[in-house]
């Protein structure tokens, strides 16, 4: 069992020393969005298949509040792997933040003093 545990380190060690590139995963979650849609953009034309890629490519999309495309993706996605529960749960995101939008501005207006 250690030495599973070391071999993975020395790869990950070695992934970082020789810089390997980051997965679009991970460049999504540090916040590089536009490099992930470029790349999942490559990946889903040359797999056109690739659910997980589509996946991500939504959740992009999302963060930059382009919802027709997120959508659009999602649906994809959930289309190819109607199994995945969470490519489900990606679909009500933008029904999510617009409901939480809505409750914001309630709010604002609520507090509001009246003229």
């Amino acid at each position: 069992m250690k030495s599973c545990a070391r071999l993975a380190a020395l790869w990950l060690v070695s992934s970082l020393v020789c810089g390997a590139e980051p997965s679009p995963k991970e460049l999504l979650a540090s916040g590089h969005v536009d490099e992930v849609i470029q790349a999942l953009q490559q990946q889903v034309t040359h797999s056109p298949g690739d659910a997980s890629a589509y996946n991500l490519l939504c959740r992009a999309y999302f963060m930059l509040e382009e919802w027709d495309r997120g959508i659009s993706a999602c649906e994809r996605a959930v289309k190819l792997e109607p199994g995945n529960s969470s490519y489900h749960l990606w679909l009500i995101a933008p029904a999510f933040s617009a409901l939480q939008a809505w409750r914001k501005k309630c709010a604002r207006s609520s507090n509001a003093p009246l003229n």
